[in-house]
């Protein structure tokens, strides 16, 4: 996914973009500026596998799209239906990232000798 898409993403998640509509600029720089704070966030926590600004891997950006949109709030006006929406989103965003890029413990079927 690019961030183009993952802006466009987030901004519909908000509400305020429709397929086909350009993204007002004021609200572009809002998604930017989200967009960084929660790229710093996961880095820290060793959750990112992607470049500030490369491709983001299209399992991660729907719930990057969620930290995002969440972080937008505070200068965003949504409905409190959406706003609900928007913060469950947001609780189950960072452990699902979390599952997707921690890999998966294997078993093997052999006992093993010591």
């Amino acid at each position: 996914m690019t961030l183009s898409e993952l802006y466009n993403r987030t901004a519909e998640f908000l509400g305020r973009k429709r397929l086909g509509q350009d993204m007002d600029n004021a609200l572009l720089v809002r998604v930017t500026a989200s967009y960084t704070e929660c790229y710093a966030d996961l880095k820290d926590d060793q959750l990112v596998t992607w470049a500030s600004d490369g491709t983001v891997p299209n399992e991660i950006g729907p719930h990057l799209a969620a930290l995002m949109a969440f972080n937008c709030l505070s200068s965003v006006h949504v409905s409190s239906e959406l706003r609900d929406r928007i913060i469950a989103a947001f609780r189950i965003a960072k452990p699902n990232i979390r599952r997707l890029i921690t890999p998966q413990y294997q078993t093997t079927d052999e006992a093993e000798d010591f």
